[in-house]
């Protein structure tokens, strides 16, 4: 690939099943036609050197195995000093509210410089995703990762509240056969590689994960099937209460759900 400049270096923070993560992300860039390098690579931590600026509020919601995705900061140092003098001019008024994943101590040394040079500093320990959206760090103030020497700003994050009121939130419900997990399914989606006018068949559709996850990644030729009639119920309340909850407008979309054995499909 050629090579790509390290202003669109972009830091996906990965979710717990870090191998399956990254070979979404491959999966999903490839899927969209957008070269893209990797930089760097270790535990849960993944620099992309992609060609094109990216609409990371938009590219998050597509991404089940991605927790944030952070922007590279203007040629700034790890230094206290430094992260300080970012800080400052990042946030202009105000009381600064920041966090440093991983770094505590340079935190509180960097809110010790933010008071000397005048200004009102909080720092955030965030122990966790939650702690940082209820913050509002990403909009009102400042995540801070620093993964390679470099320092990243996260500029989106995965909406837990989301994901857990389509897990938990949805009316139709199987506890006893069990039922996937919402982020899984649109991992599954992402690692198949296909265009959003592709035909996706679900034939054990259950209560409707994989449709409903690839209704809101915008594919619109959707097939679900199943042997039980309560599945296809379920399947069918669950697409409505989608489209109600999240606002899904479904009109241009080719969707059949209907019953049937897998050998008569």
């Amino acid at each position: 690939m050629k090579k790509i400049l390290e202003k669109n270096n972009y830091l996906f923070v990965l979710g717990r099943e870090t191998q399956l993560s990254l070979a979404e992300v491959k999966a999903f860039f490839l899927s969209k036609n957008i070269n893209f390098n990797i930089v760097y690579y270790k535990e849960n931590k993944l620099i992309l050197s992609v060609e094109q600026n990216l609409d990371v509020s938009e590219t998050i919601k597509l991404l089940g195995g991605t927790i944030k995705i952070c922007e590279i900061a203007d040629q700034t140092q790890t230094k206290k000093d430094e992260l300080a003098k970012f800080l400052n001019k990042y946030v202009p008024t105000g009381k600064i509210e920041f966090s440093i994943n991983g770094f505590n101590a340079l935190g509180i040394e960097t809110k010790k410089i933010l008071k000397q040079m005048g200004r009102n500093a909080r720092y955030i320990e965030a122990k966790n995703t939650a702690t940082v959206i209820y913050n509002n760090l990403v909009k009102g103030g400042a995540d801070i990762e620093i993964c390679n020497n470099q320092v990243f700003v996260t500029k989106a994050i995965q909406s837990i509240d989301d994901f857990s009121k389509r897990d938990f939130g949805r009316p139709g419900r199987d506890d006893e056969s069990g039922m996937l997990p919402p982020k899984l399914a649109m991992m599954m989606l992402n690692l198949a590689t296909q265009k959003n006018d592709s035909v996706i068949l679900d034939p054990f559709c259950g209560s409707g994960t994989v449709i409903t996850e690839a209704i809101l990644m915008g594919y619109k030729n959707l097939i679900g099937c199943d042997i039980s009639k309560k599945a296809i119920d379920d399947t069918t309340k669950n697409i409505e209460w989608l489209k109600n909850t999240f606002r899904t407008d479904t009109t241009d979309f080719k969707l059949s759900i209907f019953q049937s054995d897998i050998f008569d499909i």
